[in-house]
């Protein structure tokens, strides 16, 4: 009996804690598009996925830049604005697309040896949960996305 006890008290404890085969939080179509114009910021587009339990991803790292920055754009009376944000929530199973005229990390001193066809890693901090590191593609800031 006290067996049984241990084992259901574990089995409750991994899924509270979001263990226990449950869906971890995926990172894909990452894409680093460089500056335009050379020593300006650059951006990151990818799609964050959330598993089983809500998180928030709070920031993005890599080598691909000195700082990187999580943004917004907002559409004020017909002009966009940009704002930082310190975080961005995500819902259990929640899918968001991280693009242009949208919410994307904003990639400051991207080293000029990085190069279109080029491919860096991003590593993405969330509140809940371990990092997720995702290959992104590099490419050129005139590219279509």
């Amino acid at each position: 009996m006290v067996r049984r006890t241990l084992t259901l008290m574990a089995a409750f404890g991994l899924a509270a804690c979001g263990g226990g085969g449950g869906k971890e939080v995926s990172v894909t179509d990452a894409e680093v598009r460089l500056p335009v114009v050379p020593g300006r910021p650059g951006a990151a587009y990818f799609t964050v996925t959330a598993g089983g339990q809500a998180t928030r991803l709070v920031s993005v790292e890599g080598p691909a830049a000195t700082r990187i920055e999580l943004h917004s754009n907002t559409n004020v009376n017909g002009h966009m604005e940009m704002h930082r944000l310190d975080g961005v929530a995500l819902a259990a199973g929640q899918k968001i697309s991280f693009a242009p005229t949208g919410n994307h990390a904003m990639l400051f001193g991207v080293p000029p040896t990085l190069k279109p066809g080029d491919t860096t890693r991003l590593t993405f901090r969330f509140e809940k949960g371990v990092p997720v590191t995702a290959e992104a593609k590099v490419v050129a800031g005139t590219d279509a996305h």
